[in-house]
């Protein structure tokens, strides 16, 4: 999968890698999208970091 950052990763105060896209990160060409980004949006949430 190309390199598709969201916002500007030369500003961005925390960067998060995933391995290896899934079949909705692979259609929709977004990181942590789908069942996954569901998973991640939460753990964001709960440590009370905006995905932004």
């Amino acid at each position: 999968m190309p390199y598709n950052p969201e916002g500007d990763p030369l500003t961005a105060k925390i960067v998060f890698v995933g391995e290896a896209p899934a079949r909705m990160e692979m259609a929709t060409g977004k990181p942590f999208s789908g069942p996954a980004g569901f998973v991640f949006n939460e753990c964001l949430e709960s440590a009370g970091i905006l995905r932004s």
